[in-house]
């Protein structure tokens, strides 16, 4: 399994692809319990309002890799004897990324 390091650089690296230009913060957010997890991604434009894709246009797809990684944070948080998270929340943004911000809008 990935170190805990190798992990966040793939969620940031993830994170940063579906926004648009003007983004200045992505946000991947959820709740995970034994039956249940619900997930979405969304962003903060420039004016500060909080953007989510519109209805039929979510990265389903991009969602399930970033859903995968954070199960992998969390089987990693429980096998070193920590208690089990059950809402999270990572933020991206522009400033501590240096990556290729996306240039097209959803």
């Amino acid at each position: 399994m990935a170190k805990e390091s190798e992990i966040y650089e793939k969620i940031a690296q993830s994170m940063a692809s579906p926004v648009p230009s003007d983004a200045i913060e992505v946000i991947f957010e959820g709740k995970v319990y034994n039956a249940f997890d619900q997930m979405g991604i969304c962003w903060f434009s420039a004016d500060r309002r909080r953007v989510t894709f519109p209805f039929g246009r979510r990265p389903i797809e991009l969602e399930e890799v970033l859903r995968g990684h954070v199960m992998d944070l969390l089987k990693l948080v429980t096998k070193a004897g920590a208690t089990p998270w059950t809402d999270f929340r990572v933020a991206l943004s522009r400033k501590c990324f240096t990556g290729p911000w996306s240039s097209e809008s959803p």
